[in-house]
């Protein structure tokens, strides 16, 4: 879709063809093929003059490039002048002229510049896709749209001009004319993966899903062994909550990936005949997998689901704790399954020492950018908190998980754990997802790949291990496939050891 496509975070320039120099590089390939018809093996040589020869088109092109990777934007566009000024004729210092105008912010000028260039070269795919790309850009999607035609009319075989003419289309929720694109580009029934993927999500937006799946199942014919289009494929049933279709996608991809632990996990939400029953907790090769391969947009899709856990964790502290600016003493914390360290800032405001532990490096590398922990540690939770005490790290006044125990269905083992780590008088607080309907299970694993529990289950258990006061508060966690994600907030304390 449009929202994520390179040109629309107005860097979309750094994804384009370097038109110019491939043009430059063409004729001076040319002239060395001339020279060797007629015999020269080195181009006539010419008398001396006092004037000043050309600069080669060429280099200042690839100057001006240089330029502006740099940022240097005041001094690649006076390249640009200048070469222009030696070639009127050579349309690609005005293609990055136009390109350097529209990142300063002179649109209209760029798109003015590129509109004329394109009577002067109307054979020059680059002018029109640029334009396209600048239009669409300042949302003139039907000028936008002319202009990608024209683009693919001087090259009819271009899979940019028809990607980025199919993004506005299902943007505009035309997703015949969608197809009708991809169908000039996909020839002999062998299918450019990306755009198909792309009709697939297409449809998969508008909720049209089994036109997503017949596509992504077209796909799959082609490449069979492809993990990232059977991830593709469980995503479309999962989000149309057909459990049966997710099932029978899910065993065809442990057939072509036998091993692989996403298709394991998911399998044990739907499957009617597998062999093992319910996992007790998501497999650490299944957590790495998610969390390394969203960190780095990790904060802006929770943004976007209007994730509240830290929040409301937040808030719970500070009745229970009291504000931090009046407390008589700051404690030991350890922020478990921290991610991102979206919990860091507020947590640090309570703490002498506050660590962060998480199974994922990357969630880790961006965690160590909030610069809130006083130590990070690369650990499965389980395993961390079983470790031999080792002196002043072995008690926590406060452990906090805020969804990390959305990956565990017993939650026994590890409630234990954890009590025994924290120092007498200390908390734990944690939130899970509850129950959307009323169930006897006191865990149950969605196709989201996420656990959900029972309130009363969850009382029972921290009561037994010996916590003294157990609150346990319902609240929405995000929202997400257009409904309120349910869930609970837990306070747990340990009671002072009477003497």
């Amino acid at each position: 879709m449009i929202g994520n496509s390179p040109h629309r975070d107005q860097e979309w320039w750094k994804y384009l063809p370097d038109v110019a120099v491939e043009s430059s590089l063409h004729i001076a390939i040319t002239w060395k093929c001339s020279r060797k018809k007629l015999g020269m093996s080195h181009p006539p040589k010419r008398k001396k003059r006092k004037v000043h020869s050309k600069e080669d088109v060429t280099e200042l092109i690839r100057s001006g490039q240089s330029l502006v990777a740099s940022g240097k934007l005041d001094e690649a566009l006076a390249v640009c002048d200048r070469a222009q000024a030696q070639y009127p004729d050579h349309f690609a210092p005005a293609l990055l002229k136009a390109r350097i105008q529209y990142r300063i912010g002179k649109a209209e000028e760029a798109i003015r510049d590129l509109k004329l260039l394109g009577l002067r070269f109307p054979d020059q795919f680059g002018v029109w896709n640029d334009l396209g790309l600048m239009l669409t850009g300042l949302e003139k999607y039907a000028e936008a749209e002319a202009a990608y035609r024209k683009a693919l009319s001087v090259d009819p075989l271009s899979h940019a001009a028809a990607k980025n003419l199919m993004e506005l289309l299902i943007l505009g929720q035309r997703m015949q004319d969608a197809e009708e694109v991809a169908k000039t580009i996909i020839h002999d029934d062998v299918l450019v993966r990306d755009l198909g993927s792309m009709l697939a999500q297409g449809f998969q937006s508008q909720r049209r899903f089994q036109e997503a799946a017949q596509w992504l199942e077209r796909l799959l014919k082609d490449s069979p062994a492809e993990i990232s289009l059977y991830q593709k494929l469980a995503s479309v049933w999962r989000e149309a909550n057909d459990s049966h279709q997710l099932e029978a996608v899910l065993k065809r991809w442990l057939g072509a990936h036998p091993e692989n632990a996403v298709a394991m996990h998911l399998l044990g939400s739907v499957a009617t005949d597998f062999q093992a029953t319910t996992p007790a907790r998501a497999s650490d090769e299944y957590v790495r997998h998610v969390f390394d391969r969203f960190a780095e947009h990790f904060d802006q899709s929770l943004a976007e689901l209007d994730y509240q856990a830290p929040r409301i964790t937040h808030d719970l502290m500070l009745e229970l704790l009291g504000d931090p600016q009046s407390l008589s003493k700051t404690f030991r914390i350890l922020d478990a399954g921290c991610g991102t360290g979206l919990c860091g800032p507020f947590l640090k405001t309570f703490s002498h020492f506050l660590c962060g532990l998480d199974l994922s490096s990357k969630m880790l590398d961006k965690a160590k950018e909030c610069r809130a922990y006083d130590q990070l540690i690369e650990a499965e939770l389980t395993e961390y908190l079983s470790r031999n005490a080792d002196g002043r790290n072995s008690e926590w006044d406060l452990i906090v998980a805020c969804d990390a125990l959305n990956y565990f269905g017993e939650l026994e083992q590890l409630l234990q754990l954890a009590f025994a780590k924290i120092a007498d008088g200390g908390w734990l607080m944690f939130t899970v997802e509850t129950h959307p309907v009323e169930s006897d299970k006191t865990y149950i694993l969605h196709p989201t790949g996420r656990f959900s529990h029972a309130h009363q289950h969850i009382k029972s258990i921290l009561h037994a291990i010996g916590f003294g006061s157990v609150q346990v508060r319902d609240c929405i966690l995000r929202r997400q496939a257009g409904g309120e994600v349910r869930g609970a907030i837990v306070a747990a304390n340990r009671a002072l050891a009477s003497h």
